[in-house]
């Protein structure tokens, strides 16, 4: 990390030096991961930022794409935050902050810029700041974000996986409230038409701090200190169209009997969950023996590439593991003159995919193994949301007072430079995405981390 010098002045406190801080855009995942958490923690430290080689080494066109662009002038806007090179295929983008996060002036109703990428990787990039400035405000009602683009997108959150999933796991951390609305599901095939989703983002608990202004508390998230218990109900969301299909399905042999791809999936992802755990026998630590699997939302598309499977499992110490299935297949699937072999083949190959992967979720024998030898256990959620909480896990510890937002900063860094970060969380169940938000905390906040 290389840094310049930059002087500012924190209201009614000594000059101070705020460093520039310059991130290689190309390290580790080299994508969206490192984009948004940089430029979310540049806006809640007020240290300049400079991201380069931005996707150098992502294949196509490099530089920023559209998504990552509607996150970072997102961001600019409710900050107050200046942009140079947020444009689409900029290899590189300034992102400079003001001095202090200035409560007062957030809106409590905002309209994101539109985006044909995910709504949801947007408001990963704004959630952590709306957090502080909504508590700097000193209003206790929640900010309103309203975001439009993509709802069901491939390698993104989906509004099912959040509301179902992200939102009560927080909680179980001990988040403030955080709501969700949907308005509109926006898919990245078939007919283009905008996503709609409303957020409703509550302040944290707040005290006066030492230089008398309003001090954020994070909850304290230390995930040693939580254990991912075990499997004691499974629920299944099916979203797909109500074609109607003639082969035969796994619960009947009467092919007379009319079926829709949805009850279809329906009834074959819960059979194939059935048929999974049995077979494997998972210990009983990890889920129960008769767990209830139940649907809990079913409904219906209107085009025939529009199939999602997401699959939750609860567990006995309130979090929520899950996986999800978007369809990726032929778009000549139920439109096209063919077999009924093939069509219910790319269906159940949808299911099938979720379930396998949903089960390895909940138990990697190999990894528990090595974890039981080692004294390591699993992290208490999901690979899918294990990185979003980084961000968290290292400003939990900080605290943001209106006007002293530098000085309690540089104390922070030098505090925390040496500080152990061992952890007997299984760090081979991280993903890539979890090593780049854990690199890009390092190098903005002067983290040391294991």
């Amino acid at each position: 990390m290389n840094t310049e010098p930059l002087n500012a002045e924190a209201s009614c406190k000594p000059i101070v030096k705020s460093r520039h801080i310059y991130i290689n855009g190309n390290t580790h995942e080299g994508g969206g991961q490192v984009i948004r958490n940089a430029v979310t923690l540049a806006a809640l430290t007020s240290h300049p930022l400079t991201i380069h080689s931005i996707r150098a080494s992502r294949p196509g066109r490099k530089g920023l794409r559209d998504a990552h662009v509607a996150a970072i002038k997102s961001l600019a806007e409710v900050s107050n935050s200046i942009v140079e090179g947020a444009e689409i295929w900029s290899m590189r983008v300034t992102f400079i902050p003001p001095d202090k996060i200035d409560g007062a002036a957030v809106k409590k109703v905002y309209s994101g810029h539109t985006t044909p990428g995910s709504v949801f990787l947007t408001f990963q990039a704004l959630y952590p700041y709306l957090l502080h400035a909504g508590t700097l405000s000193g209003d206790k009602e929640p900010i309103c974000v309203e975001l439009q683009g993509g709802t069901n997108i491939h390698y993104s959150p989906t509004f099912d996986s959040i509301s179902q999933v992200f939102i009560p796991n927080l909680e179980t951390l001990g988040f403030p409230k955080l709501d969700i609305e949907l308005h509109e599901r926006n898919w990245n095939t078939g007919t283009i038409k905008l996503g709609s989703v409303r957020f409703f983002v509550y302040p944290l608990p707040s005290s006066t701090g030492p230089n008398g202004g309003i001090k954020c508390h994070l909850p304290k998230i230390n995930l040693d200190q939580h254990r991912r218990g075990k499997i004691t109900k499974i629920d299944v969301t099916i979203l797909a169209p109500d074609n109607d299909i003639s082969w035969e399905t796994r619960g009947t042999t009467d092919k007379e009997d009319k079926f829709t791809v949805r009850k279809f999936l329906e009834q074959g992802v819960i059979a194939e969950l059935r048929n999974r755990l049995h077979r494997l026998s998972l210990p009983s630590c990890v889920i129960d023996q008769d767990v209830p699997i139940g649907i809990h939302t079913s409904e219906s598309t209107q085009y025939h590439t529009h199939i999602y499977i997401l699959i939750v499992g609860h567990t006995s110490t309130g979090f929520r593991i899950s996986r999800d299935e978007l369809f990726e297949g032929d778009l000549n699937y139920l439109v096209n003159a063919c077999s009924d072999v093939y069509n219910c083949l790319l269906a159940q190959a949808v299911g099938d995919a979720c379930v396998r992967q949903f089960i390895r979720e909940l138990y990697d024998r190999n990894l528990e193994e090595f974890s039981r030898r080692e004294g390591r256990h699993q992290p208490c959620v999901g690979r899918a949301m294990r990185d979003q909480l980084v961000i968290f896990e290292e400003l939990e510890e900080l605290y943001f007072p209106q006007g002293s937002r530098k000085e309690d900063m540089s104390e922070y860094g030098r505090g925390q430079e040496n500080k152990e970060k061992n952890t007997i969380e299984d760090d081979r169940y991280w993903c890539l995405h979890m090593k780049s938000a854990r690199w890009v905390c390092g190098e903005v906040l002067g983290i040391k981390l294991a």
